[in-house]
């Protein structure tokens, strides 16, 4: 995730972020992330580049903070490319490893 600063025109401060996304399927995905994101107290834009998978976000940091950003991204469905997400796979080797690590005991 990118961040900058940026002044608005009433000299009050935001922040442009940038989050790359993982598996944007479709375009129609694109006006439901900017939708549910301008949802959010305190972010004045989100726009997707649906080619990248990436959104650009611009918002008060005294309203809101990436933290509620990221989770209302994972509410809507979509997963960040910086985060490691656990899978069936993944937990159900974890298990099986826990398992064999009791037993050994």
């Amino acid at each position: 995730m990118d961040v900058s600063n940026a002044m608005s025109g009433g000299g009050q401060r935001k922040v442009r972020s940038q989050i790359d996304l993982k598996e944007l399927n479709c375009a129609s995905c694109v006006p439901v992330i900017e939708r549910g994101l301008e949802k959010i107290e305190g972010v004045e834009n989100a726009k997707v580049n649906y080619l990248l998978s990436r959104l650009y976000v611009m918002f008060d940091p005294e309203r809101t903070n990436e933290s509620i950003i990221e989770a209302t991204l994972e509410k809507l469905g979509y997963r960040l490319r910086h985060k490691k997400y656990e899978g069936p796979v993944t937990r159900l080797l974890s298990r099986l490893g826990r398992h064999a690590a009791e037993k050994g005991k």
